[in-house]
Parts: structure tokens; C-alpha cells; sequence
């Protein structure tokens, strides 16, 4: 991609910018920078899934522009910093896609076979899909440490194996529990409800 970014940007980051990058991540350095490095692996994926053949530069160009934002005194009011990134992302896209040089191509390489449709809308689903799928996650694992030590134990138990593996599981852990079944899993019901109601509120939370 001839000149593609030398004509219109400079994908560096100044240390003033990355450090308030870093202190947006999180206060605590060794935190941010956790999180700075799973944001920019994000990112490049992000990228890799439009087909961009970029995205290790897209990812540094992005990180760059919200340094630039937060150096300029930009606010960003929001907690969910993916989905900041991301937007910010989704513009170095189009600029990329706009200027990008598309070089002469053979009649083989123009074949429908070798271009594969990818439908924005469907991306931007499962990415989205995937974005809901890690915040419940991550409250699931923040919940789950809350629940008394034993209680957690037995629930990620219970929940252990597949099919008749699992029948034979829960058979077994009511035995060395020494209760029927039906009473574990009336044990579990009030664990999960719980936990539902704390993943909720966690949820609740991340939208604020």
C-alpha cells in the first residue's frame, strides 16, 4: 500500500499521550498496562476481521488518535474502553479503505471464490454478541469469588461434564455431600439466583 500512511499519518504515540492513555486503563500501572495490551490485541483482530492487511499499524494508529484525544482534554466519560477504541477504530477503517491503492489484479484473482462477502452488519453483531458474551463473563468470575468458598465449590461442581457424565457427577457429589439430590439441587437454585441477581447488578453497573 504505497505511501498509505506516511501521506496522511503518524502512528506513534507521544509519552505524554500513552501515559494518559494508561492512567484512562486504569490508576494502578501494572493493571493498565494489562489492559492496554489486551485492548490492542482486540483491536487487531478487529481489524484482521474486516481484512485489513494492516492491522498491527491500524491497531497503533488507533491507540495514537485516542492518546491525541486525551492530551487535547478530551472527557471520555465512558468505563467500557473496547468500545471506545472500537469506535475510534471503525474510523481508521473507513480512512483506510477510502485511500487504500488497490493494485492491478489477474482475472483468477477476480474471481467471486477468492473475495468471500462479508456483511458489516453481521460483524458488527458478532461483535457485539461477543462484547455482551465477555461483560458476562468477566461479571460471572467477579460474582462467583463472592459466594462463600464452599458454595462456589459445590455450584462449579455441580456444573461440571457433559450429558450422563454430568447425571453420574451430581449423583456423586450428593453422596459426598450427604444429601438427596433433590435437595442439592434446591442448594444450587438459591446459589444461581444469587448469582443472577449480583450478575445483574454487575451488568447494571457497566452501562452507567
Amino acid at each position: 500500500m504505497a505511501d498509505f500512511f506516511s501521506k496522511l499519518w503518524d502512528t506513534t504515540i507521544t509519552q505524554e499521550s500513552f501515559e494518559l492513555l494508561l492512567q484512562w486503563l486504569d490508576q494502578d500501572i501494572e493493571t493498565a498496562e494489562k489492559k492496554y495490551l489486551d485492548l490492542r490485541a482486540k483491536t487487531i483482530r478487529y481489524f484482521q476481521s474486516q481484512g485489513c492487511l494492516e492491522p498491527d499499524i491500524c491497531a497503533d494508529l488507533t491507540f495514537s488518535r485516542a492518546g491525541q484525544k486525551l492530551s487535547s482534554g478530551v472527557e471520555v466519560q465512558t468505563q467500557e474502553h473496547y468500545a471506545y477504541i472500537r469506535g475510534i477504530a471503525r474510523f481508521v477503517l473507513m480512512e483506510y479503505w477510502r485511500i487504500k491503492e488497490t493494485p492491478a489484479k489477474s482475472l483468477d484473482e477476480l474471481l467471486p471464490i477468492n473475495h468471500p462477502t462479508v456483511n458489516p452488519k453481521a460483524v458488527e453483531q458478532e461483535e457485539d454478541r461477543q462484547l455482551n458474551q465477555e461483560k458476562m463473563l468477566k461479571c460471572l468470575e467477579i460474582c462467583l469469588q463472592q459466594l462463600p468458598a464452599e458454595s462456589r465449590e459445590i455450584f462449579i461442581e455441580y456444573h461440571r461434564d457433559e450429558k450422563r457424565k454430568k447425571i453420574d457427577h451430581r449423583i456423586a457429589l450428593s453422596q459426598k455431600l450427604g444429601v438427596d439430590l433433590p435437595v442439592l439441587r434446591n442448594r444450587i437454585m438459591r446459589i444461581r439466583a444469587k448469582l443472577e441477581n449480583c450478575i445483574r447488578g454487575c451488568l447494571e453497573q457497566q452501562t452507567e
